[in-house]
Parts: structure tokens; C-alpha cells; sequence
């Protein structure tokens, strides 16, 4: 089994929780057929090519596939007469366990 570490991904850890499960269990050209229209499909996309370049595996499967908690980082805007807004910036990280067959 091969862990892969993706860190500090400019995405919300709220926004990408619900794909754990959907992506697990799950060979990795999956990923290649599914079409988000969001910024999560681009790093779906990066990350899957990624690991099928760097391993030489004709057969790779996503064992696990793990959202955590990463930096945040709150922005502030000052506004007239003494009002702010607060913008929260979220960043997750993403690790990959693979399984494959050398073929």
C-alpha cells in the first residue's frame, strides 16, 4: 500500500468532506470520468494525474481516501464608518492510500 500526501490545497475542508466515501474503494480512473463543474474538479484532476505518472501500475486502486483540517486564515476588510468584514480563507489537505498490480 502507497500513501500519498497532497498539503495546504486552497480548497474548504466543509466543500470536499462529502467525497471521502465517494471516492474510496474505487479504482484511480474514476476520477477521470467524473466532471465537477468546481474549483475541486481541477485538483481531482492534477492529483489523479500525478499518481498514475509516478506509479508504473496498470491497475491502481484508492484504498482510502482521507479529508483533513488544514490552515485558516481570516482576512479583514475595512469598511466606512467603522465596520469590517471577515473573509475566512480554509485550506485542507488530502491524503491517498493506493493498492495496485504491477502488470
Amino acid at each position: 500500500m502507497i500513501k500519498f500526501k497532497f498539503k495546504n490545497l486552497p480548497i474548504s475542508f466543509l466543500k470536499i468532506n462529502l467525497y471521502s466515501k465517494l471516492f474510496s474503494n474505487k479504482p484511480i480512473y474514476y476520477l477521470f470520468s467524473i466532471n465537477f463543474f468546481n474549483k475541486f474538479n481541477y485538483f481531482l484532476k492534477k492529483i489523479s494525474n500525478y499518481i498514475v505518472t509516478s506509479l508504473k501500475f496498470k491497475n491502481i486502486f484508492i484504498k482510502n481516501f482521507l479529508i483533513h483540517k488544514s490552515l485558516s486564515f481570516k482576512k479583514v476588510f475595512y469598511r466606512g464608518k467603522g465596520r469590517i468584514n471577515i473573509i475566512k480563507k480554509r485550506y485542507s489537505n488530502i491524503i491517498i492510500y493506493i493498492y495496485g498490480k504491477k502488470n
